[in-house]
């Protein structure tokens, strides 16, 4: 198992990314480097964790987080194609002032989306623990079953 992921991870980065296959540009997107992503909005994060410990603020429902999180990355995607029509020179004149007004949106969003990404693995790794242990009793009741009903 080990050794076809090592093999499928060296096999992707000899591939390159000189010739992009349908799911490079099906995903391409929705790419983003957390680490960058970390080191660029370090202050941010720290700057938004204080504003939620005062009394007044309280965390959003997970479901909203997410959406927030498509539209962050929507936007993203909106300002790329919008700078790609610009270097084509084929956009309408008022390409910089909405790209503005969407930066604008994704900078109001950013500290909210980051807390999202940083707490997904935790909710995951959370989730997943928890449904071992359902699962793991409901093994133990099994056993428990079979013990007491099946005679040795």
């Amino acid at each position: 198992m080990l050794l076809s992921v090592v093999s499928l991870v060296l096999r992707g980065a000899v591939q390159g990314s000189d010739n992009p296959g349908p799911s490079d540009v099906a995903i391409g997107p929705y790419k983003y480097n957390l680490f960058r992503w970390g080191v660029d909005h370090f202050l941010d994060k720290w700057v938004n964790k204080f504003q939620d410990i005062l009394p007044w603020n309280s965390e959003p429902p997970r479901e909203r987080r997410i959406g927030q999180a498509q539209e962050f990355f929507d936007l993203r995607s909106q300002i790329r194609d919008l700078e790609r029509e610009l270097a084509d020179r084929n956009g309408p004149a008022d390409i910089h002032e909405r790209i503005d007004g969407l930066q604008r949106l994704v900078d109001d969003l950013q500290p909210d989306v980051e807390e999202t990404i940083d707490l997904s693995p935790h909710e995951l790794i959370k989730q997943i623990i928890d449904d071992e242990k359902k699962t793991l009793s409901l093994l133990e009741d099994v056993e428990k079953l079979i013990q007491k009903e099946i005679p040795k």
